[in-house]
């Protein structure tokens, strides 16, 4: 998740774009980890302007862990913005 955000900062997407892909899907893991990993490719999402896919992810990380501060807040950004 560190490194999502250290490739974000650093203006590479591309390179972001690529761990998002080359990880592999999570089939167990705790639930506050597994969303703290939806909530960091929200931030990708954030910042290639895709703010449908940050909405989506955002609700998926609000249905595992709403109580997770990193949540929160992006929940206060997407959480009421039902189409």
């Amino acid at each position: 998740m560190q490194l999502l955000q250290t490739l974000l900062d650093l203006d590479q997407s591309e390179e972001a774009k690529e761990l998002i892909s080359s990880t592999p899907d999570i089939e167990e893991t705790h639930p506050d980890a597994m969303a703290a990993w939806i909530i960091a490719q929200v931030h990708y999402h954030e910042y290639c302007e895709n703010y449908d896919k940050a909405r989506d992810f955002t609700w998926q990380a609000h249905e595992i862990a709403p109580h997770l501060k990193a949540v929160q807040i992006m929940w206060g950004r997407y959480g009421s913005d039902e189409d």
